[in-house]
């Protein structure tokens, strides 16, 4: 397993334990904060860690796109109903995108002078 299909399994998990909308929400945004740390603070780390944010971005639409297909079905023994999760994820996916990080540093090539 990938360390974003934990991060993805952990995140349904969040999505589906018991507890108000706000307590999961912080609780999965600090999920995805804690992966953070896996990338270096240089320029190069900066944009594997955007790249990485994006990629999960994307990930959790699809998600809740297949779990709002799956909706209609009834869930498998065991398996909690997609709703909370729908919800978690309609919340955090912008909250995602919003931590990708934008290089403060100025660009040499782009100022001749």
């Amino acid at each position: 397993m990938t360390k974003k299909t934990n991060l993805m399994t952990r995140l349904r998990k969040i999505g589906s334990d018991p507890g108000d909308l706000a307590m999961r929400l912080e609780a999965a945004n600090q999920a995805v904060q804690d992966e953070r740390q896996r990338f270096t603070e240089s320029a190069a780390g900066r944009i594997q860690w955007n790249w990485y944010v994006a990629r999960l971005a994307e990930d959790i639409a699809f998600e809740r796109t297949r779990l709002v297909d799956s909706a209609s079905k009834r869930p498998r023994h065991g398996e909690p109903p997609p709703g909370a999760i729908v919800e978690l994820f309609d919340q955090l996916r912008p909250r995602v995108l919003g931590l990708r990080e934008i290089n403060d540093e100025p660009n040499d090539a782009a100022d001749p002078g």
